[in-house]
């Protein structure tokens, strides 16, 4: 169950008809999650992505795509999220829907390719790339209407994206290297890159 927790009442509302729902997001008035039905059973396929409006009370589902998702990210009316590649590969990919089109778009289908830790916001996404075979982690950008891609990890040194976040012109994530996470930001404002914790 989703519950929805106001914060000026202080009052809790469940969220959407009863079933197993994991991985919620919010954005606005806007929820989505993945929605298992009555079970949530490692290496069923096919889930579908619920999303609730909070000012009409509409709820709606849609399962776009093949396999397993992961981590669903709103906001608006698009939602990105990973999806399990068919084994045996077993590896992630990278997808979006936009509930207004009713349209899915591939964004970054890659054999021998980790690609995680999606999130968006407004109309541009990051996600975290890693070369199975070379083992080259990055984070990537995508400005949807140029359909323009970044790497915001260039030049720095080698290391493995754990964690990727965005809010408006700040990303930021968490960098796997001897034995510990750092810290980074980057302001796309600026195009500036600095690190915050060690």
């Amino acid at each position: 169950v989703v519950v929805l927790y106001d914060l000026k009442s202080g009052m809790e509302y469940p969220i959407g008809s009863r079933s197993v729902k994991v991985h919620p997001d919010i954005s606005q008035n806007q929820i989505v999650w993945i929605d298992c039905g009555n079970r949530c059973d490692p290496g069923a396929t096919t889930f579908p992505i619920g999303k609730y409006d909070i000012e009409t009370g509409e709820e709606i589902f849609r399962a776009p795509g093949q396999e397993e998702k992961y981590n669903p990210r709103i906001s608006g009316y698009r939602v990105v999220w990973q999806e399990r590649e068919p084994l045996p590969f077993s590896l992630h990919d990278v997808y979006m829907f936009d509930f207004n089109t009713d349209r899915l778009h591939p964004i970054s289908v890659q054999r021998n390719f980790l690609e995680t830790n999606t999130d968006i916001d407004g109309d541009r996404m990051v996600w975290s790339t890693e070369d199975r075979i070379d083992n080259v982690s990055d984070v990537v950008l995508l400005d949807l209407n140029t359909d323009i891609r970044r790497r915001l990890t260039e030049g720095l040194p080698y290391g493995t994206v754990t964690g990727v976040a965005m809010d408006g012109n700040n990303v930021v994530w968490t960098y796997w290297r001897f034995a510990a996470d750092d810290l980074y930001l980057y302001d796309l404002s600026t195009s500036t890159r600095r690190i915050l914790l060690t």
